[in-house]
């Protein structure tokens, strides 16, 4: 029997003025598991239907009859199973005694258990399909710390501003993740390797605790890579074939003015990693990527007004930060520049 002949067995069963609900939940299933994805990412065309917005209807007005998301879509198709189940004792409780009208009934019966099962295949198997391919992400608003833990004991802590993403399937078969911002890992011992993307770098390891800085907004687009406990091999995307080797107490970075990651470099990790106790170590970077990190973490824009100064390099650490303010005052004592608020806004001048 061809699929559109199952269709309208199913529809015909509904009253008419809901089997256009019901046929646009069988395409968006047909669609979901047989769309073209780019990259692992819906298509727009896909998003809009995901999102109810028909191309001839106006924008912005997506149609009540259907709720896209994942959890709703699978509580609509619950909701028809239970219409095709009574549907079901209904006619089995008002069926003739006659042998010829049970038989006939029967068929009937059998082929709409048929055709409903088909239609749950394709709806469950589209959305299961759709929802495998949507990656999930986790995200350290400005302000806040984040902490995440996976099945398989990989921990992760988040700085304010960052985010990490990965593949649902994460730990079947892969356990790489993609990451903006800043975070500590501790991954346990495993002969499964754990790799950590950023968007010039790569780090892969089998077991250790590290810290991985990358900010693509700043100025020089740096990603460092500091080693706690273990060993890391850090490569970079344009010359994936030369990683360098971090033992303890190292960091190594990479960025856009270099190809290759430079030499590990000993580093007082506790200053390294100051901001998972709140604080902050600066070590040879422009105001500018210092400012950029206090709007991180405190949630506060800020506004270099001087060219010079934003340009002007410091290594500072801050173990215990008292608020914003204070660290500006310090700041503008090693700098000899002056601050003031303006409109919630905090400037240097």
């Amino acid at each position: 029997m061809s699929k559109n002949k199952i269709k309208k067995e199913i529809l015909d069963a509904f009253p008419p003025e809901e089997r256009e609900k019901i046929s646009r939940l069988w395409e968006l299933a047909d669609s979901t598991s047989n769309e073209n994805r780019e990259g692992g990412l819906l298509t727009k065309d896909h998003r809009d239907r995901m999102n109810g917005v028909d191309e001839n209807s106006n924008a912005g007005n997506p149609p009540d009859n259907i709720s896209l998301k994942p959890d709703e879509l699978h509580s609509e198709w619950q909701r028809l199973q239970q219409r095709i189940h009574q549907k079901e004792r209904s006619t089995k409780s008002s069926e003739p005694i006659s042998g010829k009208s049970k038989t006939k009934k029967g068929r009937v019966r059998n082929l709409y258990a048929w055709t409903a099962a088909v239609a749950a295949a394709i709806l469950i198997g589209g959305f299961f399909g759709w929802y495998l391919f949507v990656p999930a992400t986790i995200e350290a608003p400005y302000g806040t710390f984040v902490t995440h833990e996976w099945s398989d004991g990989v921990q992760v802590e988040l700085n304010s501003g960052s985010k990490i993403t990965w593949n649902r399937r994460f730990g079947s078969g892969h356990r790489n993740l993609s990451l903006h911002g800043e975070a500590y890992f501790e991954v346990p011992t495993s002969d499964k390797p754990f790799v950590v993307e950023t968007h010039n770098a790569r780090v892969s390891v089998f077991g250790t605790r590290f810290n991985v800085r990358s900010w693509m907004n700043d100025p020089d687009q740096s990603t460092v890579l500091t080693l706690v406990d273990g060993e890391v091999a850090l490569s970079s995307f344009r010359q994936p074939n030369e990683p360098v080797i971090l033992q303890p107490g190292h960091w190594s970075r990479i960025n856009r003015h270099i190809e290759t990651p430079g030499e590990p470099e000993p580093v007082d990790t506790n200053r390294a990693l100051a901001w998972r106790n709140q604080g902050f170590y600066f070590a040879s970077i422009t105001l500018e990527q210092v400012s950029a990190e206090l709007e991180r973490r405190f949630n506060t824009p800020i506004q270099i007004e001087d060219e010079t100064l934003a340009d002007r390099t410091l290594t500072l650490y801050i173990p215990s930060p008292d608020n914003l303010e204070s660290i500006i005052e310090t700041i503008s004592n090693i700098t000899s520049s002056r601050y003031r608020w303006s409109e919630e806004r905090l400037v240097l001048y």
